[in-house]
């Protein structure tokens, strides 16, 4: 994985404002489902912080936070709205390509009812459901004050944990992000190859037709 190690090597040249650009394009990426994982995103923005790239000491951090934040909530107001205009029909016929299968769509539906806003606060502090709930939050056309009150109060509590992991660590979450990284490579291989093995089996085998004698 000698690319990895070029691009670990590279973090530490990064302009401060391309590292701004890019923390804030992930975060609004992953809020829209896109599978660029918070786990990465937060910690390399601690890690700028902590080489001072954003300002020194809490300037720094303040500046990384308010940016991955903003990037949550304009990423995820995108997300309600296809969910708010586009209606479930549209999120159960494209949904499956960013892994929103009919039945978590169902129960995230059923979740909201039973929590209301406090469902979308509880989402935003747990892993992979995260990225999902502001589809079905529109679908249901929940007002969108409330959506983004709740989404910046859960929102807010993850940034700022999985900044100040990065700051603190500082150095060291180079080493942990690159295994991290090793790992979602992995898991995308893995991914990229069963969905092709499964259109080739579509297209390039047809039904089996038997002979019967």
């Amino acid at each position: 994985m000698h690319f990895l190690d070029a691009f670990f090597q590279s973090l530490g040249h990064v302009s401060p404002a391309l590292a701004l650009f890019v923390v804030t394009c992930g975060m609004m990426l992953e809020s829209m489902c896109v599978p660029i994982p918070s786990e990465l995103i937060l910690p390399l923005a601690g890690l700028w912080a902590h080489q001072g790239k954003f300002g020194d000491g809490p300037v720094g951090f303040c500046t990384a936070l308010f940016a991955v934040t903003c990037g949550c909530l304009a990423g995820s107001s995108i997300a309600y709205a296809i969910g708010f205009y586009g209606g479930k029909p549209l999120v159960e016929r494209f949904g499956r390509y960013i892994f929103l299968t009919a039945h978590r769509l169902h129960t995230a539906e059923n979740w909201i009812d039973r929590f209301g806003p406090g469902a979308i606060f509880l989402a935003r502090l747990m892993f992979a459901v995260r990225a999902l709930i502001s589809f079905p939050v529109g679908i249901l056309q929940m007002g969108y004050r409330r959506f983004i009150l709740f989404t910046l109060l859960g929102a807010g509590i993850w940034n700022t944990i999985g900044i100040a992991l990065g700051y603190v660590y500082g150095e060291k979450v180079q080493q942990i992000l690159r295994k991290m990284s090793l790992g979602v490579f992995a898991v995308v291989a893995i991914v990229v190859l069963a969905a092709g093995a499964l259109y080739f089996r579509k297209t390039h085998m047809g039904p089996q037709v038997t002979d019967v004698a």
